[in-house]
């Protein structure tokens, strides 16, 4: 499935380990070099200050189940994604190539 990612959409993205979907807000798309980056914020209910989370492509499309509201403000975290892309140029920070459920329960082991 070719899927078009826009920044302000916030998709619910699958869980394995709950009833609960996780709800993604994308704060960009772009590529860089050769890769196609979707960055995230994870916007639960439960999760207070959800920081900016870079995705692979294939690894965020593999995570959503639907798109649930498109045209949402991102300014809240608009300075965590340029923090992370500025690291991400100098080659001090990385992707995510997992999925957004695997990567939400890395903490809980």
């Amino acid at each position: 499935m070719n899927l078009t990612f826009e920044v302000g959409q916030l998709w619910a993205c699958g869980s394995k380990s709950s009833n609960k979907q996780h709800e993604a807000l994308v704060i960009n798309v772009e590529k860089i070099d050769s890769e196609s980056i979707i960055g995230v914020a994870i916007v639960n209910d439960d999760t207070e200050h959800s920081p900016f989370m870079p995705f692979s492509y294939e690894a965020f499309s593999d995570s959503i189940v639907e798109l649930r509201r498109s045209n949402l403000d991102i300014s809240d975290f608009v300075a965590g994604y340029l923090y992370w892309k500025k690291l991400y140029i100098e080659g001090e920070a990385g992707v995510y190539t997992i999925t957004v459920d695997n990567v939400m329960n890395l903490e809980n082991h």
